[in-house]
């Protein structure tokens, strides 16, 4: 599978940290993972059919996403729209 990269922004943060415990808050609402640090790491987030997995940056407010693994049902813009949904 080839990887598809995703830039979200996240507005009104002071700082990396802040960013940081915010991701982590709005995913784990939803039983997922952010395992890292303020500069790099994975993420897992749950669906219905299966799990989003990948890795991510951090540049000033914004997450660089790299998708890894996904339910092959499922589309990269749907997986593009879930991710914003959680943490725009």
């Amino acid at each position: 599978m080839s990887k598809h990269h995703i830039s979200i922004e996240i507005g009104a943060v002071k700082n990396k940290a802040e960013l940081m415990e915010k991701a982590k808050t709005a995913l784990a609402k939803h039983n997922g993972t952010l395992d890292g640090d303020e500069h790099s790491g994975s993420f897992d987030l749950p669906i219905m059919i299966g799990h989003i997995k990948g890795n991510y940056t951090i540049t000033d407010n914004t997450f660089n996403l790299e998708i890894t693994r996904k339910p092959l049902l499922v589309s990269y813009k749907r997986i593009e729209a879930e991710l914003r949904k959680h943490l725009g």
